[in-house]
């Protein structure tokens, strides 16, 4: 693509740029390719421009560059479509999967398998500090300055419905068992995909970051509690929820100071500017910024001139993960060693399924 326009002649740009131009999403001269007059108009604004595009006069969306080659390529429009189509449809068939499998954790692991062998007292309490949270997260999202203030209230008020069905569902008490689960099953998932879909909405970076947060987060949590679930036998239950919450906490907080609370993070957290991979130099002076009015007021935004820019151990916020992952191994580690050690049984297990070529562990049940 940059071969085939840096280097021409503004007057003989292709047409295709112009289509994407329209909407914004391609700048010629800091002004949208909407044109071909609008382009030369644009350059010859630059003093001392030579009418030929330059790297830096050249700006395109991300986006846009898989769905303009095939007119790159002379192909017909139409199959811009269906390249668009293409990936709508590879993004929507990994959303419900990954929604089907949240939805399900949650109502089998966590209502079945821990609300439900509650008794009724300790279980309305349990349901009772979930609903706080869910009204402390609307109290927040709703009159702040957040950057999903303006669009939050719609999607919480489903998500308010939802749990109100939940609670519905769980107390029920003309539904059977297999009723009660299904119910919540459906509506976590409706409640956990307007959750992703507000989120989402606000769009707080591009696709390659919240993927690269995804397995940051993943590797922080996850990762520690699998391999020594399998590598050590000595691994309790305890220990590795631990890990897990100790783990993800600091990816999390890493993610988010660095990113909307950078003033804090450098006050008290210990946080310093990162450094410019090539010439190693500080990318910000931080007692200048320090130095701003309301340098601690920013949030949530992005115009903290600190937002990104630190850090600790000169990582960025894409890589909580590397923080998050040595400390699950090490909470993991100590925990075990301070609780009881699993039975006998569940050890043998581990040694078993470590073999490639072991005997069948898990069976299906026939009659």
């Amino acid at each position: 693509m940059y071969t085939n326009i840096i280097g021409r002649d503004v007057a003989a740009l292709r047409p295709w740029l112009f289509t994407w131009g329209e909407l914004g999403l391609i700048q010629i001269c800091g002004k949208n390719a909407a044109s071909l007059q609008a382009v030369v108009d644009a350059c010859k604004a630059i003093p001392g421009h030579m009418g030929v595009v330059r790297l830096q006069d050249f700006v395109i969306n991300t986006d846009v560059i898989v769905l303009s080659t095939p007119e790159i390529a002379g192909l017909p429009y139409v199959i811009s479509g269906l390249v668009a189509a293409g990936g709508l449809a590879a993004a929507l068939s990994t959303a419900d999967g990954l929604l089907l499998a949240i939805a399900n954790a949650l109502s089998h692991d966590i209502y079945y398998k821990m609300i439900i062998p509650l008794r009724s007292g300790a279980r309305y309490v349990v349901v009772s500090v979930i609903l706080a949270v869910v009204v402390a997260a609307i109290y927040f999202l709703l009159p702040g300055a957040s950057p999903v203030a303006g669009i939050a209230w719609r999607w919480l008020l489903l998500g308010g419905l939802a749990i109100v069905l939940l609670i519905v569902g769980m107390f029920w008490p003309r539904s059977t068992e297999v009723a009660r689960r299904l119910i919540v099953a459906r509506v976590l998932l409706l409640f956990v995909a307007i959750a992703a879909a507000a989120t989402a909405s606000t769009r707080p970076s591009d696709i390659l970051a919240m993927v690269g947060w995804a397995f940051s987060l993943a590797m922080a949590g996850n990762f520690p509690a699998l391999v020594m679930g399998i590598w050590w036998k000595r691994t309790t239950t305890a220990a590795a929820i631990c890990g897990i919450i100790a783990g993800f906490g600091l990816c999390v907080f890493y993610l988010l100071v660095t990113r909307y609370f950078p003033g804090f993070g450098v006050r008290y957290a210990g946080m310093t500017s990162l450094l410019n991979p090539i010439t190693g130099a500080p990318l910000v002076d931080i007692a200048k910024a320090m130095a701003l009015p309301n340098a601690m007021e920013n949030f949530p935004t992005l115009a903290h001139p600190l937002a990104n820019k630190v850090g600790w151990f000169n990582l960025n916020n894409i890589n909580c993960g590397l923080l998050g992952m040595p400390l699950g191994f090490l909470v993991i580690y100590v925990v075990s060693l301070f609780t009881k050690a699993p039975s006998a049984e569940m050890q043998a297990f581990v040694d078993e399924i470590r073999k490639p070529r072991g005997r069948t562990i898990l069976e299906e049940k026939t009659i």
